[in-house]
């Protein structure tokens, strides 16, 4: 049986900012009239990008496991920093009824839910929703009885998806409150105090098969790892911030417009002195 490795590149080249990851400009002049342009569509992008929250997460492994493969130096017990990000909204879709939990789209096009890093390694988890529930005991989770996603997790060991004709692999994120009193609605919140939870974890597991066995047979590989997150605080940074080669750029467009309206003034106040002299 031939590894699951299922890869979803993305097209452009990126820079991570507080767990955004950005396009790049790619070091391109826009002449004349564009620059303007330039400054106001940045200003725009970076206005439009208000509504999502990034959240640094931290935290310990509280278990570690792996079979035939390496450990890449991690172990239980080690600390992990990362990033979580969404877009916080209203209720999405109640696939319940009212009283049910409501699966909210998380909005990121393409980029990571949550960054984990460990022991140097990154490990990356995509999703697609949340399901929020806040009906007795408040959840938010990755999924839910009868409505599983495929989640894309990029790792050390490969990249995989949670959904393999296998069912071995494991790509989950959970916050759980058994009061009920952590969530106000079904909405995905604007702030998060670990505090109000219960339970609060990441559990991510691949399995593999090879076949570099003695003759070729078959060799399981595997690794399961389960974070608990003991702190998550908002990140102030904010969500895009262009790269140098661009931040050069509106330096220089900034110069260029108030040379410009000085130029403008200066000819404006010799017309008028042309005019009064005739």
């Amino acid at each position: 049986m031939r590894p699951i490795t299922e890869i979803f590149p993305i097209a452009t080249t990126t820079r991570r900012i507080a767990g955004t990851k950005v396009p790049s400009m790619g070091g391109v002049f826009f002449p004349g009239k564009a620059k303007g342009l330039l400054v106001f569509s940045l200003t725009g992008m970076a206005f439009c990008a208000g509504a999502q929250e990034s959240f640094q997460i931290e935290g310990f492994l509280s278990n570690f496991s792996v079979n035939n493969t390496t450990d890449h130096g991690i172990s239980s017990g080690d600390h992990f920093t990362g990033v979580m990000t969404y877009y916080a909204s209203g209720p999405g879709v109640f696939i319940q009824g009212p009283s049910g939990p409501a699966r909210d789209s998380l909005g990121l096009s393409g980029m990571p839910f949550v960054s984990l890093d460990v022991h140097g390694q990154e490990l990356d988890m995509f999703a697609k929703y949340l399901y929020v529930y806040n009906g007795g005991s408040d959840q938010i989770s990755t999924s839910w009885p009868g409505h599983e996603q495929g989640m894309q997790v990029n790792s050390p060991w490969g990249n995989f998806s949670s959904q393999s004709s296998l069912g071995l692999n494991t790509a989950a994120f959970m916050l759980q409150d058994s009061s009920g009193t952590a969530l106000s609605s079904a909405g995905l919140p604007a702030s998060l105090d670990v505090n109000n939870w219960d339970s609060h974890y990441v559990d991510l597991g691949y399995v593999w098969t090879t076949s570099d066995g003695p003759n070729s047979t078959s060799v399981n590989h595997s690794f399961f790892l389960s974070a608990d997150i003991t702190s998550i605080a908002p990140m102030d940074l904010i969500s895009v911030v262009p790269e140098p080669s661009t931040i050069s750029l509106l330096a220089l467009a900034a110069g260029g417009m108030a040379a410009w309206r000085l130029r403008r003034s200066q000819r404006s106040r010799q017309d008028d002195a042309a005019d009064w002299k005739r």
